[in-house]
């Protein structure tokens, strides 16, 4: 994504005041400071946008195909998309040790945000895949990842996976194993586990993956 104007200049703002005399009361340092904050606030407002943007091209893909596109601007604009998908930091292998120690590990739930272009959470309709795969802990062991398993949900299987309760808003996904994983040969492998979305309406692919290495 090519960096707007308005960041670039103040980012170079910042990288050129160290050798400028700064008037007033404030410091070098301090005006550094508010000018990061700027740039900050600008990538965030900037994310904002390009999700916006991602969204409204998503509808306007969905009203094309459906031949709709006589729907007011208003109404297009309050209809929510998927743009994002999100896997949670607590997506792991399950059962848990802390739930059954010793036990062996037999599948993967993964914990999945679908996120509209406000970033908040939207329901998704649509083809989800998701596989978990294996990672040696160690470098230089010459081993590349491993399939541990994988899973496909059509779009009423999808529609089943929502959740909603003490852990917020999610779609909840088990992957079974293809074969269980011993909990007291040593630490599990490092887990990848990865994502794709279709959305039924527009055909719009979404990716995103995760690792886990606990």
């Amino acid at each position: 994504m090519r960096t707007p104007p308005v960041i670039a200049a103040a980012l170079a703002t910042v990288l050129l005041l160290p050798a400028c005399n700064i008037g007033g009361n404030s410091t070098v340092a301090q005006e550094n400071d508010r000018l990061r904050r700027q740039v900050l606030d600008l990538e965030t407002k900037l994310q904002s946008l390009e999700g916006e943007r991602e969204e409204l091209r998503s509808k306007i893909a969905e009203l094309t195909a459906a031949g709709r596109s006589s729907l007011s601007a208003e109404i297009i604009e309050a209809m929510p998309r998927v743009t994002k998908i999100e896997i949670d930091s607590l997506s792991g292998f399950t059962p848990t040790s802390s739930a059954k120690p010793g036990a062996e590990a037999t599948g993967v739930v993964l914990y999945l945000s679908t996120r509209d272009g406000k970033d908040r959470f939207t329901q998704a309709v649509g083809t989800l895949k998701v596989e978990a795969l294996g990672l040696p802990r160690e470098v230089g062991t010459g081993a590349g990842p491993m399939l541990l398993g994988s899973a496909t949900l059509t779009p009423t299987q999808l529609r089943d996976a929502y959740r909603s309760g003490l852990m917020g808003t999610h779609y909840e996904i088990t992957i079974p194993l293809k074969e269980p994983i011993a909990r007291t040969g040593g630490p599990l492998p490092k887990l990848l586990m990865r994502a794709q979305f279709v959305d039924a309406l527009t055909s719009q692919t979404l990716n995103t993956e995760r690792t886990d290495t606990r």
